[in-house]
């Protein structure tokens, strides 16, 4: 049975500054799997359930200032960026699920995927031509408490040596050879 808190799309990448983990959805994936938030911050503005429903289903791709408020506030609130599980099927090897923060939500309606940090792209084995990749909210405390093993950053060292990079992360040359100083010294 499909979830209310999960979504799929094809990705692209992150341009721009930004943090590894971080990633940004599409106008329209964000109003269906946002809906009880966005429904919940409308009830807050004196909208009825009719009104509410009827104002998302509009702006479902159609730009909204009000609704560009209710994203923000949503993340706002959440503390900054949302918490989900983001994977691409099939999740067989280490670093194929991951924790990501959700940060943005992308205003351009016109712009239908998930776009997420290239430094983390080789641990889903994906390639940019149409792959495309799930993700789900992470809605409770203890959902939250057991995401940090997801954490991209535990997918650096590999499993076969002591000290060895694995290829699920890409680093700078410079930031590898300044790490892998250290760790030999």
């Amino acid at each position: 049975f499909p979830s209310h808190d999960t979504t799929r799309a094809v990705i692209s990448s992150l341009i721009g500054p930004h943090e590894y983990d971080e990633i940004h959805l599409p106008w329209s994936l964000s109003c269906t799997l946002f809906r009880e938030h966005i429904l919940n911050c409308l009830y807050r503005r004196n909208f009825t359930y009719k009104q509410a429903v009827n104002f998302l289903v509009y702006h479902n791709k159609i730009y909204s200032p009000l609704l560009d408020e209710i994203f923000k506030e949503i993340i706002r609130d959440a503390g900054g960026c949302v918490k989900a599980f983001f994977n691409r099927n099939p999740s067989l090897h280490r670093g194929s699920i991951q924790t990501v923060r959700i940060t943005r939500i992308k205003s351009n309606v016109d712009d239908n995927t998930i776009s997420f940090s290239l430094l983390i792209m080789p641990s889903f084995n994906s390639d940019l031509d149409g792959d495309s990749m799930n993700l789900t909210l992470a809605l409770t405390k203890s959902v939250h408490d057991s995401m940090v093993n997801f954490e991209p950053h535990h997918n650096v060292l590999g499993l076969n040596a002591p000290n060895e990079f694995s290829n699920n992360i890409k680093l700078p040359k410079t930031v590898v050879s300044t790490i892998s100083n250290w760790f030999n010294n």
